[in-house]
């Protein structure tokens, strides 16, 4: 059945006639309630105090594992043995005229398709992908570090203070960002454009990971002397002739049989026909291997805005997604006549060189983050941005759930390598992390956006 809007609109009184989808949400779910304040942080808190020949940047950049959300009901992962395809770049030979996008779009996928423990697939994909252990201090997505960066640049979003929180929660010397929005299903509302109609028709899935609907990467490097995974989302990849098959790690040793079978016999074997809430992930294998050099991000615009730099926008997601290209397309009335693609290593490295300030003050932010969360482990805490007002540390509620469930927060315990002893003795400290050190991590908000992935942040709402 069709659904539509019937309204006059212009001094001519055009008839506009737009479907409307009974299942968008009309209004913003109501924020959560707060817990109680433990630490107020402002910019001016954050100058920088480090000397003048330290820089800071992202370095050893590695993709260590993803994830596809299958098309399901019920919550199922593709995950391969190799780093896993997102859509192919497959563009039309002749342009057409496209569907204004009229979907029910998420403002975050992993906490839409996994309410209980959003950022677990995410963990169980990378433990399968990566049975050996490595030394990470903080997990987080492009959308939490991201909202982090823009309050230390005090960057505002179509003119607002944009507000926002994220859970707090450490794993024995591991912190963990965990994106909270209003509802784990709140909708991107207002939607207009053509940011998810215009990747459904050029981009196209593979039969390796089909039916999947969003593809999720991890990628680890360094940054103000932490170890980050970073997980973030690809719009597509651009197919490569000679492309090299990108190996993650090392296949399990005798030492690594125990963790492996640990994980062998958790979160695998939920029906297709569980509901989406059961808190039971399914795990399958799939995919095949793709270099990171060939992913690329997508944005759409209206040809009323060519003059406009998108790409200047979009840099700061760029540089924490490590994405080496960028595919901007302007319509005219739904109609793209006008894609650019472009390699922009050269302009995120330019952007990184010319923030260094911005980029010492997010580094301080995350060591005192990280610092209070591993001096207060134990306290379940949230962090909390207010329109106009400071970043809070805030003691998190009940209703905020937990990162994970028991079993795999065991199996994430052990595959970090942290003893008790080691855990005690950090708890004790809680300095391990506050020593900033040199470099020897949905998202952008303005605009007509592609956005279906969590990190965008697409709202819809520019002229097309």
């Amino acid at each position: 059945m069709s659904y539509y809007n019937k309204r006059w609109r212009g001094r001519g009184g055009h008839q506009d006639i737009r479907p409307r989808n009974p299942l968008a949400q009309s209004e913003e779910s109501p924020p959560p309630p707060l817990g109680e304040l433990i630490e107020i942080i402002n910019q001016k808190d954050l100058e920088d105090t480090s000397e003048g020949n330290v820089a800071f940047g992202i370095t050893e950049s590695d993709v260590v594992a993803s994830y596809n959300w299958a098309d399901q009901k019920a919550p199922k992962i593709i995950v391969p043995v190799t780093i896993g395809r997102p859509p192919l770049w497959t563009p039309l030979e002749k342009p057409r005229a496209l569907l204004e996008d009229n979907g029910v779009y998420f403002r975050d996928n992993n906490s839409a398709f996994f309410p209980k423990h959003p950022l677990e697939p995410a963990i169980v994909a990378t433990m399968k992908m990566h049975p050996t252990s490595l030394h990470i201090d903080l997990v987080a997505c492009n959308s939490t570090i991201g909202n982090l960066l823009r309050f230390v640049q005090g960057t505002l979003v179509r003119g607002v203070d944009r507000s926002f929180r994220m859970v707090v929660e450490v794993v024995g010397k591991t912190v963990h960002f965990i994106r909270r929005e209003n509802s784990p299903t709140e909708q991107i509302m207002g939607v207009r454009g053509f940011g998810h109609a215009f990747p459904e028709a050029y981009t196209t899935w593979t039969p390796d990971v089909r039916p999947s609907k969003s593809h999720h990467r991890l990628i680890r490097y360094k940054f103000g002397g932490l170890d980050i995974l970073l997980r973030s989302s690809a719009d597509g990849y651009i197919e490569e002739k000679d492309t090299n098959a990108l190996t993650v790690g090392k296949s399990a040793s005798a030492g690594d049989k125990d963790l492996t079978s640990l994980f062998e016999s958790v979160s695998i074997g939920t029906s297709s026909a569980s509901p989406a809430d059961s808190g039971n992930l399914e795990v399958v294998d799939g995919g095949q291997p793709m270099s990171q050099q060939s992913v690329f991000d997508l944005k759409t615009r209206s040809i009323k805005l060519i003059e406009n730099d998108t790409l200047a926008e979009e840099l700061p997601r760029l540089w924490l997604a490590r994405i080496p290209n960028f595919i901007l397309a302007h319509h005219t009335r739904g109609t793209f006549n006008n894609i650019e693609i472009a390699d922009v290593r050269e302009d995120v490295q330019d952007w990184e060189k010319s923030h260094q300030q911005d980029l010492s003050r997010l580094s301080t932010l995350l060591h005192r983050i990280i610092a209070t969360a591993l001096e207060k482990d134990g306290t379940l805490l949230e962090i909390v941005k207010s329109q106009g007002g400071p970043l809070e540390i805030r003691k998190r509620l009940p209703d905020a759930g937990v990162a994970f469930s028991d079993q795999v927060k065991d199996q994430w315990l052990q595959w970090l390598g942290h003893s008790d002893d080691d855990v005690e003795e950090t708890h004790d400290g809680g300095k391990s992390c506050g020593d900033c050190g040199s470099d020897s991590d949905s998202d952008s908000d303005a605009g007509d956006f592609t956005a279906c992935n969590e990190e965008c942040g697409y709202c819809g709402k520019c002229s097309s």
